[in-house]
């Protein structure tokens, strides 16, 4: 219908019940028949005309129109004359046309609401609602109290709507007086919209209308005191479920409480649970001005008023309920005290604890691992948590079920919604106390109590909870009971999309424990809300054998970046719910505070349970791949939030595994103390009540409360603390835990947590034992923690399933087996630790020997079976042996002597020559063994001038990476080796084992073996920084993709084809003991255009081994040390002068000795054409002698060198290749050129093989790892790479003695640095943060005159994150040093400059003096800076500036460079 056909109805209407009043007027008083006819002709006219309006307007615009005014008045029009023609009804008529005239009024004011004309709407609506009170609308039970209730909620929608915040609260009062005599029935809806129109007011900042309060406006409707309890009640509910801050409502609503429940009124019940809910208040916000009760004095005064309660049979479920509800709030309350006693003493430390740069030792070897420690120690443990958290439990347990855990009637409590929100709460407290047991049953009572509600969400909720716990402990789940539950809901919910995501999660989960990898699919489908659980789970996924999964992972390629992903997902939520505070973050969050609204404090506990569990995993995988420093900081981390928490179980947790990295860095002492302290937790502090039984465990332990503990990083170090003496552990203290009965009762028996926890720490403390040398005790500990596994499974097995039922299958409690698989793995490493041990010393005194007398001039003959054998010979310059390639064959030490005899297998092992060689490469025979090769030690140090000629170059074969043809049954041991280790380890035999089968796989074995912690955390770090820059990462990839370590061709060689005139030797010392160093080098050298050739050079019966190089190393280390402390001069001087001469003496045994006429194996490849084809000429020369080689790549690399070498090795490597002809060894000198990139492992990387005289002259730099190359090779791509362009001196960043107390280095600098033109930086102070990242990200050349290498000015983690720029001379102690912790790899800082993609790095290798390296440093600064030609290459001035220090070799040795070589512009 038109519109303006609507407001001709509506004066007809209106002018048809004019008539119908006048004939009203004019009817008899007794004419009720006639009068109510009347009536029915008025209302039928007015429902008429409000349908037609309502079904005109439902498509028509109202506003703008020129009729809007006329249809309101009409519409106002129809309401009245509706509510005027109620009067007089019967009763039962009046009902029912109070029903027609309240949905007309509601359908004439929503034509205007839904046209967002609020002000029209609520003058319609407001002329039915004022009448309603008078006609007490709501005693006639015919009309559905909805139909009243809308037109209220339209009204005071309507205000909201216009900003008349006043008038909405009126609306809510006159909706509320209403009610009448059903005001405790139906004042749920009024006064959830009075609290949400209070909190608008709030929003709008309207304080005036914040301050009043519902029992002020109902003061003058005089209502008796019982409903206005209830009414109060209802409203501090209506705020609880609002998702804001009301806690200043809720203050003024319990204070009205209070006064109306006070003693002398006999609602003493009452007035318990407004404490109760009082302490809820206070607990989360600080009313100190308004009162000086506090949390804990409410609650408690709550429990003395509920124990004063009479009791009766209608009473007893809900004074269970209450006190149960108190006794939890009790707990939380103290939990929430200690927590902010945890932070403010943390605060407090931060504030006092605070040291000066000048506190730290000169170098920053164990800066970080120390500042961790230091940190750790000065939070201390307290814990001093008496509330019992299960008798709440109970409580809640007793108030809501009869028989078990079902109901069989919703329980008579004040609110079933509240104590199933309390339960979830207690349960979710249980997981943050590491209790999962009891948390399993406080969820299976929320399912039961759901279940007799009918809610079938809830029952589902409690049953994913049910099976992430069971799942936890690693038995089957209830996920499909939870599916089957959601079934029978409502799906348009969030809460059922996030069950049904949970439940895909689960059922993926199930997927996994059970080994049915096709559960990746379903993560896929998860929400992202459930994101931190799903990364979780997918590191999970990760951990499997990548040939087991089917599906991409979301860019997820490793499971510690996964998992690291879902730790910062954590930590982020709570920080935004908690703030800062909770985890000592450094980051600015003061301005968060926590709410207590909603479901946030259920949240709260749960997302801090699944924290410390994600911090639990993550230490334990980065642990597993050697990542010690993170994994140290985040287990750190976790212990002071669970101090903070007082977590008892998780504190304990954690100090094991903090005593386990401990362990793995060789830590002892510090191992030892966290166990100690670890004992003392379990003993005393594990949160239980003991059972009243005789047991002599406990009965010392009852009374006993765990106050403080001091945390050490060593026992020498408890003296400085204040802590009490009795604290202090005594050694060998032992666990008692393992002598008592298998049914024992006490906690840590009965407990699963516990016994678990208990059977960790005792494996850890058997472990220590070991690995202190006392293996008998070691070994004894292990044997009976694996017998005391095979009890508590099945005890605890037993109880699982009685607590879930006969309707379910028995549970297979699989929680121990790693602990059980750890163990028996450890039994395994210590047996065949002595077994190699064992069969090496009788590999070298056999009983079967011949007497030495009887031996002639004759070598053994070498095993070919035997690829580890020791080597045994008493000549002094044995030849190296030359096999055809049809029959092996060992020369004799005379060369015209031939093979008299080969030995068997026997023989071979006891009869070595004392230095052989073995030469891998690529043109060795492919025969069924490895053939050792021998080579002759140098024995002396004299030059001889051969000459060289001819030319040519070899070719690479295909295939750098294949299967090695020896496999490797999985050893036990694995599980106990950690991975790194252990993949190194292997890397390195299985080379030994393929030797010259395949010398290219053999070369790429040795280089795999080689910093594999370093190369995954730059894999880490690469992905992390394609995360940050998500715009650029496609580009990055697409380079990351085409860096192989295959050429076009397919050739292997593709990994250095970018380097022309670079040569890379990787150098590694190897041993087939597991937990040995070894004397026996590998030597592999790569090249552009060559083949890879690999010597093995053993020396562990030469004159100088390499472990006893090794050793004079660090004794010369040590005793500089203790040098420092000489207070007379010259005793000074002559000790350092010492020192000098002894570094000097190794240098050369590293060259002469252990290297000999190998140290041409490091020397660059000459640029002369004629050098590869004499050494091609001189190939085919010798394989006429019986040389069964047909590659010329050695020979070349020997001519390179020969200038180098003495006559002793020159006569050596003659006799060996051709023992009937050497004369033809002696071709023409060639100088070499290029430069060399040093491969050192973790042993060797300390030694100065660059001050070697064979190397002192070239540029030789050092990497981690070959697989660096690769990154540099991106590098090299960017244009602004000083790389590609080289280095411009002006723009220049230095940090000049940033410690203040190097008076002498900044004497010396200072006044040229800030002469230099362009140059930037800080003298006598500490820069910023901005100021250290701008200086490597924004220049091209950063200087460090300081102590150490300024980890202490911009720390290591956060270098790596960096994308460097700059080229770093480091010029303080240590700073390109690599602390090697126990079986760990070396770490440093100059690692993480590498990883940020530093193009060099200068640094010193050990500690030195100001004055010899500020010597140093400016004989190298002045040469290059000034070098009269541009392109001045800074590695050759290295060279150089070794003779400007007083001792150059104790010093002027020292400086390495770590990365490529760079020049000047």
């Amino acid at each position: 219908m038109p519109r303006d056909n609507v407001l001709q109805l509506c004066a007809f209407v209106r002018g048809h019940c004019r008539v119908l009043g006048l004939l009203l007027r004019v009817a008899p008083p007794d004419g009720v028949k006639q009068r109510l006819v009347l009536k029915q002709l008025l209302y039928h006219s007015l429902q008429l005309f409000t349908s037609v309006a309502c079904d005109t307007f439902r498509s028509s615009q109202v506003a703008g129109w020129s009729g809007q005014e006329r249809l309101t008045l009409g519409c106002q029009d129809t309401v009245m004359q509706m509510l005027e023609a109620l009067e007089g009804l019967p009763q039962r008529e009046q009902a029912k046309y109070l029903d027609i005239t309240a949905s007309c009024t509601f359908k004439l004011a929503y034509v205007f609401y839904s046209q967002n004309l609020h002000k029209e709407a609520s003058s319609v609506s407001e002329l039915f609602c004022q009448r309603l009170k008078q006609i007490d609308a709501f005693r006639f039970p015919e009309i559905p109290p909805e139909k009243l209730h809308r037109c209220f909620r339209l009204q005071v929608e309507s205000y909201q709507k216009l900003g008349l915040l006043e008038s909405a609260l009126a609306s809510c009062v006159q909706w509320l007086t209403s009610l009448r005599g059903r005001v405790g029935e139906l004042l749920a809806e009024p006064i959830g919209l009075w609290a949400r129109v209070k909190m608008d007011s709030v929003k709008q900042g309207a304080e005036d209308l914040r301050l009043r309060t519902l029992k002020e406006e109902l003061s003058a409707h005089h209502l008796d005191a019982d409903t206005l309890v209830a009414v109060l009640f209802a409203e501090l509910k209506a705020y609880k479920s609002i998702r804001a801050d009301t806690g200043q409502e809720r203050y003024n609503v319990l204070c009205d409480l209070l006064e109306i429940c006070s003693e002398d009124s006999g609602r003493l019940h009452e007035r318990a649970a407004c404490l109760v809910e009082l302490a809820q208040v206070l607990c989360y916000h600080n009313y100190a001005q308004q009162t000086d009760c506090s949390a804990l004095d409410s609650v408690h005064e709550a429990l003395r008023l509920l124990d004063s309660v009479p009791r009766s049979a209608e009473n007893r479920e809900q004074l269970l309920d209450d006190r149960a509800q108190a006794l939890l709030w009790l707990y939380i309350c103290t939990l929430e005290s200690k927590l902010e006693e945890g932070i403010a003493r943390e605060q407090r430390v931060k504030a006092l604890g605070q040291k000066s740069l000048e506190d730290f030792e000169p170098n920053d070897l164990n800066y970080e691992s120390r500042l961790q420690e230091d940190a750790f120690l000065n939070s201390g443990i307290s814990f001093n948590l008496l509330t019992e958290l299960g008798e709440s439990a109970a409580g809640l347990g007793r108030s809501c079920c009869t028989k078990g855990s079902s109901w069989v009637a919703v329980p008579a409590v004040r609110s079933v919604e509240q104590t199933t929100a309390s339960l979830r709460v207690t349960a979710a407290l249980y997981r943050l106390m590491d209790k999962p047991l009891q948390a399993m049953e406080s969820y299976l009572l929320v399912r039961a109590l759901c279940s007799a509600l009918g809610d079938n969400l809830g029952t589902a909720g409690a049953l994913c909870q049910v099976t992430k716990l069971l799942l936890q402990l690693e038995c089957p789940s209830l996920c499909q009971e939870a599916e089957s539950c959601l079934q029978r809901t409502d799906g348009g919910s969030d809460s059922y999309l996030l069950l049904q995501q949970t439940c895909l999660v689960l059922r993926s989960q199930l997927y996994c424990a059970s080994h049915r990898v096709n559960g990746t699919a379903l993560l896929l489908e998860v929400w992202y809300m459930l994101q931190a659980q799903v990364l979780q789970l997918t590191a999970t996924y990760l951990s499997l054998p990548p040939s087991h999964l089917s599906c991409s992972h979301a860019g997820w390629k490793t499971p510690e970046t996964a998992l690291s992903e879902a730790h910062r997902l954590l930590r982020g939520i709570v920080l935004l719910l908690m703030g800062s505070n909770v985890l000592g973050s450094h980051k600015s969050a003061a301005d968060i505070r926590f709410i207590d609204c909603g479901d946030n404090v259920l949240q709260k506990w749960q997302v801090l349970a699944d924290l410390l569990g994600c911090s639990e995993h993550l230490v334990v995988l980065l642990s597993g791949v050697e990542v010690m420093c993170k994994a140290k900081a985040f287990c750190l981390e976790a212990i002071k939030l669970a101090v903070k928490l007082q977590a008892v179980r998780w504190c304990a947790s954690f100090l094991v595994l903090k005593a386990q990295l401990e362990l793995q860095q060789s830590e002892l002492e510090l191992s030892h103390w966290n166990l100690q302290q670890a004992l003392f937790l379990l003993e005393s502090g594990t949160g239980e009540s003991f059972p009243n039984h005789p047991h002599p465990c406990l009965q010392s332990l009852r009374a006993l409360q765990l106050e403080f503990v001091a945390m050490v990083s060593g026992l020498e170090k408890a003296d400085d603390l204040s802590s009490s003496p009795q604290l202090k552990p005594k050694r060998k203290r032992r666990l008692a835990f393992l002598a008592h009965p298998a049914a024992c009762p006490c906690c840590l028996c009965s407990d699963l947590t516990l016994s678990s926890l208990c059977l960790r720490w005792l494996l850890c403390c058997a472990r220590g034992e070991l690995a202190a040398g006392s293996a008998a005790e070691g070994l004894g500990l292990i044997q009976a923690t694996l017998q005391r596994c095979g009890t508590v499974g099945p005890r605890f097995t037993v109880l699982l399933q009685d607590k879930l039922g006969s309707g379910h299958e028995a549970p297979a409690l699989r929680l121990l087996d790693d602990l059980v698989a750890t163990g028996y793995a450890a039994l395994a490493l210590h047996s065949l630790d002595w077994s190699l041990k064992a069969r090496a010393q009788g590999s070298v005194a056999s009983p079967a020997r011949k007497p030495r007398g009887k031996k002639k001039q004759q070598a053994k003959s070498t095993d070919t079976d035997d690829a580890f054998a020791l080597g045994d010979s008493d000549s002094k310059v044995p030849p190296i042996v030359v096999r055809p390639a049809a029959v092996p064959c060992t020369p004799c030490q005379k060369p015209s002597c031939p093979l008299a005899k080969t030995y068997t297998r026997g023989a071979a092992m006891s009869l070595r020559p004392r230095a052989p060689f073995t030469v891998f490469s690529e043109a060795s025979p492919p025969l069924s063994k490895s053939q050792l090769l021998k080579a002759p030690k140098a024995c002396g140090k004299t030059r001889s001038r051969l000459p060289v000629s001819g030319a040519g170059g070899g070719q690479v074969a295909p295939g750098a990476r294949c299967s090695p043809a020896t496999p490797l049954s999985p050893s036990s041991a694995s599980a106990t080796a950690h991975p790194a280790q252990l993949y190194s380890q292997l890397c390195q035999l299985l080379a030994l084992a393929t030797g010259d089968q395949d010398p290219i796989t053999t070369a790429y074995l040795l280089a795999e073996s080689v910093s594999v912690t370093t190369r995954h955390q730059l894999l880490s770090i690469i992905h992390k920084k394609l995360h940050k820059e998500k715009k650029a990462a496609a580009d990055v990839a697409e380079q990351l993709q085409g860096l192989t370590l295959q050429d076009k061709d397919g050739s292997p060689e593709g990994l250095w084809v970018t380097f022309s005139g670079v040569t890379v030797c990787v150098l590694t010392l190897v041993s087939i003991q597991p937990t040995s160093v070894g004397d026996t080098l590998l030597l592999t050298r790569l090249e552009r255009g060559s083949a890879p050739i690999t010597v093995r050079i053993p020396t562990a019966h030469t004159k100088t081994p390499l472990s006893s190089v090794l050793s004079d190393f660090d004794s010369i280390q040590k005793e500089q040390k203790d040098a420092n402390g000489y207070t007379e001069k010259r005793a000074w001087w002559l000790c350092r002068f010492e020192l000098d001469q002894r570094m000097k003496n190794l240098i050369e045994t590293l060259e002469m000795q252990v290297l000999g006429c190998w140290k041409a194996a490091l020397l660059p490849a000459a640029q002369d054409p004629l050098l590869a084809e004499e050494a091609a000429r001189l190939c085919a020369q010798l394989q006429q002698c019986g040389w069964w080689g047909k590659d010329p790549t050695l020979l070349k690399v020997l001519l390179n060198a020969a200038a180098l070498l003495s006559p002793a090795d020159v006569q050596a490597l003659a006799v060996g290749l051709c023992p009937a002809q050497p004369s033809r060894a002696r071709l023409l000198l060639q100088e070499p050129g290029g430069s060399v990139i040093l491969v050192l492992d973790k042993h060797l990387q300390k030694l100065p093989w660059e001050s070697m005289a064979c190397l002192r002259d070239l540029p030789v730099t050092r990497l981690p790892s070959l697989r660096f190359l690769l990154s540099y090779t991106l590098t090299q791509r960017q244009t602004n790479s000083v790389l590609c362009r080289g280095i411009d001196p002006s723009r220049t960043f230095y940090v000049l003695n940033p410690q203040n107390n190097l008076s002498s280095t900044e004497e010396c600098f200072r006044s040229w640095f800030e002469s230099e033109p362009g140059w930037r930086g800080v003298t006598g102070s500490v820069p910023s943060q901005e100021q250290m990242q701008a200086a490597l990200l924004e220049h091209d050349l950063y200087i460090y005159a300081g102590h150490g290498a300024g980890a202490r000015l911009l720390d290591g983690q956060t270098i790596s994150q960096l994308q460097c720029r700059a080229v770093a001379l480091l010029f303080g102690c240590s700073s390109a040093a690599l602390a090697v912790r126990g079986s760990l790899e070396g770490t440093g800082i100059v690692l993480k400059y590498i990883m940020a993609g530093c193009p060099l790095v200068l640094g010193n290798l050990w500690d030195v003096t100001d004055r010899d390296i500020d010597r140093y440093a400016e004989a190298l600064l002045r040469a290059w800076l000034g070098a009269p030609r541009p392109g001045a290459p800074l590695l050759h001035y290295m060279a150089e500036a070794r003779r400007a220090p007083r001792l150059q070799h104790l010093i002027g040795a020292a400086p390495v460079a770590y990365g490529l070589p760079v020049a000047l512009q």
